[in-house]
């Protein structure tokens, strides 16, 4: 049946749908299309609470023309004053059976107390080479900075993860946005963002005092191999440490202490910057060096009107390797006696102005190896020996370093 004069109402259908369809492809063409999908996850945890997901959202987008930045506002009332461990996962992968070339989730995050007050947090870590055995991974969240960005920079992860501890304020709240960073858009090799604890850091040339009474002066007496088990102090049987026990009996004897690491230069390093290894980089090579950043105790005693001195008889913390920063007085003799070391330490101090605090540091190595005892030590703890190692650096060499070929009585007499 026709309508009189007109289209028949199964071709009024058929005009409808194909004008439907122009209009549906027509759309399709004119909008950009979105070839990727971008998901990002917020997870919070504390020492008491595993990791709980407070935020996931997931965008479609063009990689032609990048993703819309995201905002998001998390409340932070139910951890208020606690310390915070916030997680950010991204990424970006295609839609469909579209190819995308390699591409990041980047994120801009501030905390936002009660008063206000805007803070950024920055995601930053250490950056691992891959040749430390005993550190497997970064430490805290290697981060790289966005390119074009201003005041609050967007910063991304090559795992696509950052993180930060932190502690809550009064009514916290978190504000984060993200957005997509295309490898297109990253020019060269980016540089991580990494710890600068000394990048505005510089030695006042008039140091202050803030304080109208003399402070007291620090001596550090670093006795180089000494085990403590082996001196009175510390339960020992045998009389090896008269002078030192006195001493003890006098003075706050710590019963937990450690190295930081199995060597010296590492081990000093730490002592005198307050830093893990993972830190400040002295490790394990023979060329690690102290870098200027780290901020020593030398450095900070000078600026606080400190005269400063070191004295070493080992190679491993001279001034090749850093140690002299800070140091008004440094004198090194590789292996030299205490003796050497306290004389020289007396000659500092008889030329101070006792009106002025000093911080010594004196490095001795008696107990290192060679074992060379004056001879009232040898009649004193060992009385007589037919072994094959005395305790000489060719001896020592002779029986290796690593499982070294050592009897019973060899053992007892080097100890």
């Amino acid at each position: 049946m026709s309508v009189k004069g007109g289209l028949s109402r199964k071709s009024l259908f058929l005009f409808a749908g194909v004008l439907l369809a122009g209009v549906l492809v027509a759309g399709w063409l004119w909008q950009p299309w979105h070839d990727a999908v971008m998901t990002v996850t917020v997870s919070v945890s504390t020492d008491e609470q595993n990791p709980a997901e407070v935020y996931k959202r997931a965008v479609t987008f063009s990689t032609s023309k990048g993703s819309k930045p995201l905002r998001t506002y998390i409340p932070l009332e139910e951890w208020e004053g606690e310390l915070l461990r916030l997680d950010i996962r991204g990424k970006i992968k295609s839609r469909g059976d579209a190819k995308i070339a390699k591409s990041f989730v980047a994120c801009s995050a501030q905390l936002i107390d009660t008063t206000g007050t805007v803070k950024p947090i920055e995601f930053v870590g250490w950056r691992n080479d891959g040749s430390l055995h005993f550190h497997p991974r970064s430490i805290g969240s290697l981060a790289f900075v966005a390119p074009k960005e201003g005041d609050s920079p967007y910063v991304y992860s090559e795992n696509g993860l950052l993180w930060h501890v932190l502690r809550v304020p009064k009514q916290g709240t978190l504000r984060i946005n993200f957005k997509s960073v295309m490898q297109n858009e990253l020019k060269g090799d980016p540089k991580p963002s990494v710890p600068g604890a000394r990048v505005e850091w510089r030695l006042r040339s008039n140091p202050s005092q803030t304080r109208t009474e003399r402070p007291p002066d620090v001596f550090i007496y670093l006795i180089d191999a000494l085990r403590a088990d082996h001196l009175g102090c510390y339960g020992y049987s045998r009389p090896t440490s008269p002078n030192t026990d006195r001493f003890a009996r006098e003075a706050v004897l710590y019963e937990q202490a450690h190295a930081a690491s199995r060597w010296t230069r590492a081990s000093v390093a730490t002592l005198l910057t307050g830093l893990y290894p993972s830190a400040h980089s002295v490790m394990h090579k023979k060329t690690d060096k102290l870098a200027e950043w780290p901020v020593m105790l030398s450095e900070a005693l000078k600026e606080a009107g400190y005269r400063t001195c070191s004295i070493v008889t080992n190679s491993h913390v001279t001034e090749a390797f850093g140690f002299d920063q800070g140091v008004d007085v440094f004198k090194s003799g590789n292996l030299r006696t205490p003796d050497w070391v306290n004389s020289r330490a007396a000659e500092f101090l008889a030329a101070q102005d006792r009106s002025h605090p000093v911080f010594v540091y004196l490095h001795t190595v008696e107990p290192h190896s060679p074992y060379a005892p004056e001879p009232e030590t040898f009649r004193r703890f060992d009385r007589g020996f037919e072994g094959s190692c005395d305790g000489s650096v060719e001896a020592l060499r002779k029986v290796g370093w690593i499982r070294p070929k050592l009897t019973t009585e060899d053992i007892q007499h080097l100890i």
